[in-house]
């Protein structure tokens, strides 16, 4: 298991720790994780933190929640 699936993994059990690493950009992700004994590429990083929207999150967003379209 590569340490970006292993910090992730760890993020997914660890709500303050998803937390932290949603502040941070890709340069300060991959200092961070260096430090925490991860050894992630800044290629890595990016792929986490400068993930694009896609149109249906961008229309949660957006539109906000959706979920009952037949209530009030």
């Amino acid at each position: 298991m590569s340490d970006l699936h292993r910090l992730m993994a760890a993020a997914e059990k660890d709500p303050t720790l998803s937390e932290k690493l949603s502040m941070l950009d890709a340069e300060a992700l991959v200092e961070w994780a260096q430090e925490e004994g991860y050894h992630l590429t800044l290629e890595e990083a990016e792929s986490v933190c400068g993930t694009e929207l896609s149109d249906e999150d961008l229309g949660q967003v957006a539109g906000g929640w959706t979920g009952n379209q037949n209530g009030p």
